[in-house]
């Protein structure tokens, strides 16, 4: 038998102290059930649910209660001659001489049952363990008007928040239609801008056809002058037919004005690329804004609010402007920028490294970026940074490299 604690009855067997022991076990399965739990040793939590404590469990039951001085004399004011024997109340009380008392009743319980019968005794264990839990359904029958009192107010608390829920709900709806009005309006605006764009830009083909047929009168005077200045300074006698090929081109034997000069037609080449390296890639990018003489135009907000989503319109500008000048500065490239909106409050505001340029009222930035580009000299490289699909379709037919907003942020280092 292992040594008992120096706090306990060494020669005192945990079986004498059954009833103190069950007791205990009793008023821990109590406090386990209670909401919340009453505190209890929690190494006796493993003998909770046994119907009887086997001598083993006996053992370990008794040195956690006899080393837990605060669960022990919890036990000691709540036990009753009617759920533990005086033996168990002796021990558990611990009054002065309580050694000697136990051991006597210990001497007495064992004269007694060797005469009891083994049946009377568990019955009497089961009475005790029944009291037992009996004490434990009183003290939850006193937490029951408190819980329901709980329940009724969180009732209240969630009809509360369900109403609080519905009137969000409504209040996002209505958001979301008013959304949705506002971009069918933008959609419509857009539209109506980009027939009266389409319409500037034929207009300005057209005056750019008429400066061409200017171009190529002047170029056909010039032609003429020239071989009527050859013809002067031949010899007396020397027919027209012999200056032929010395003056000017087109001018027949028969003296008859040429029908017209064509004007050789040059088309922009895209800026290339080293082998192996893709256009739109950091390595890629980075060439393309390196090349000499480049013009990058940049599809503002395009590029702003991808790169900015959670600031509001004029920061998310303010921040791509910001980064576009960060690389002109380290590439040395001419950068123009185009947003949507001439009325935006501070359009027309300077910048030391890059153009800074807002769509007139009506016109939308796509439509500036490709009249943009149209402009341009066929033998100046352009760049065009977006996402737009349409404008990446449009630009690469004039010979123009693009890059995607995604990538420009990444060698901008954002």
């Amino acid at each position: 038998m292992a040594t008992e604690p120096s706090t306990d009855v060494a020669d005192l067997p945990a079986s004498a102290l059954r009833s103190a022991l069950e007791f205990a076990v009793a008023i821990a399965g109590a406090g386990l059930n209670h909401r919340p739990p009453h505190p209890f040793p929690v190494a006796l939590k493993p003998f909770i649910k046994f119907e009887r404590l086997t001598q083993t469990s006996l053992v370990a039951v008794r040195r956690v209660v006899a080393n837990h001085e605060s669960f022990r004399d919890g036990l000691a004011l709540a036990a009753t001659s009617d759920l533990v024997d005086e033996l168990g109340l002796v021990w558990l009380q611990r009054g002065d001489g309580w050694q000697d008392r136990v051991m006597q009743l210990h001497r007495a319980a064992q004269s007694r049952a060797r005469e009891a019968a083994e049946e009377g005794a568990l019955r009497k264990s089961e009475r005790r363990r029944e009291a037992a839990e009996l004490v434990a359904t009183r003290a939850q029958a006193d937490l029951l008007s408190v819980r329901d009192d709980l329940t009724r107010e969180m009732a209240q608390r969630s009809r509360a928040e369900i109403a609080s829920t519905t009137a969000i709900a409504g209040a996002e709806a209505s958001r979301r239609e008013a959304e949705q009005l506002r971009r069918e309006l933008d959609k419509a605006r857009a539209r109506e801008a980009a027939a009266t764009v389409r319409g500037e830009m034929a207009e300005a083909q057209s005056a750019t056809l008429a400066l061409r047929v200017n171009e190529l009168e002047r170029l056909r005077d010039e032609l003429l002058a020239d071989r009527a200045a050859v013809l002067d300074r031949l010899p007396t006698g020397t027919s027209a037919d012999g200056a032929q090929g010395v003056g000017s081109q087109g001018v027949g034997s028969q003296g008859v004005e040429p029908k017209s000069v064509r004007a050789p037609t040059v088309k922009r080449k895209p800026i290339a690329l080293p082998g192996g390296m893709l256009g739109n890639s950091e390595s890629g990018t980075t060439h393309l804004l390196r090349t000499p003489r480049v013009i990058v135009i940049v599809d503002g907000y395009n590029v702003a609010k991808l790169g900015w989503p959670k600031l509001d319109l004029a920061r998310q500008r303010e921040c791509c402007i910001e980064l576009l000048e960060d690389l002109g500065r380290r590439f040395g490239c001419n950068i123009r920028v185009i947003f949507d909106g001439a009325d935006v409050v501070g359009a027309s505001a300077g910048r030391r490294l890059i153009r800074v340029q807002f769509s007139s009222a009506g016109v939308i930035a796509d439509d500036v970026i490709r009249s943009e580009v149209a402009v341009l000299s066929a033998t100046t490289p352009v760049v065009v940074v977006t996402n737009d699909q349409a404008i990446h379709i449009d630009v690469r037919a004039v010979g123009a490299n693009v890059v995607s907003s995604d990538m420009l942020l990444a060698v901008g280092g954002r």
